[in-house]
C-alpha cells in the first residue's frame, strides 16, 4: 500500500436533499447532545466532529445538486450516531405514514453508505 493510499479520507457522496437534511440532523444532534447520556468527554469530542461536518456543509451551496464530502473516521462516526438518533426519535414521535417511513428508509440508506466509508474491520471510535 503506499503512503497516499493510506492517508485517503474517505468521501461521501451527497445528491441534492441529502445536504439539508444532514444539516439539519446535525443541528438537531447538537441541541439534544447535552441531554444524552454520554461521558463529557465524549459529547465535547461528537459535538466537535460533528461542528466540523458543518463547517463542511456550510462551504457547499445549497443549490447543488451533487457533492462530496471528505470526512476523518471519527466523523463518519458522530455523524452515523446521530442520524441513528434521528432514526429513533421519529420512530417514537411522529406518527406512521408513508411519507415518514420512505423518509426514514432514505436516511437508513445514507447511514448505511456512510458507514459503508469506514475501513474494514474498523470497529473503534478514531477522532
Amino acid at each position: 500500500m503506499s503512503q497516499q493510499e493510506r492517508f485517503t479520507l474517505p468521501e461521501l457522496p451527497l445528491g441534492f436533499g441529502d445536504l439539508g437534511v444532514l444539516r439539519d440532523i446535525i443541528q438537531a444532534y447538537l441541541a439534544f447532545l447535552p441531554r444524552a447520556g454520554l461521558s463529557a468527554q465524549e459529547k465535547q469530542t461528537q459535538m466537535h466532529l460533528l461542528k466540523g461536518v458543518s463547517f463542511k456543509l456550510a462551504d457547499i451551496s445549497e443549490q447543488a445538486v451533487e457533492a462530496r464530502i471528505l470526512l476523518s473516521v471519527g466523523e463518519i462516526y458522530a455523524l452515523s450516531c446521530a442520524i441513528q438518533v434521528f432514526i429513533v426519535f421519529v420512530n417514537h414521535k411522529v406518527s406512521p405514514s408513508r411519507e415518514r417511513d420512505e423518509t426514514l428508509k432514505d436516511v437508513a440508506r445514507l447511514r448505511q453508505c456512510l458507514l459503508g466509508l469506514l475501513p474494514q474491520g474498523g470497529t473503534r471510535k478514531r477522532a
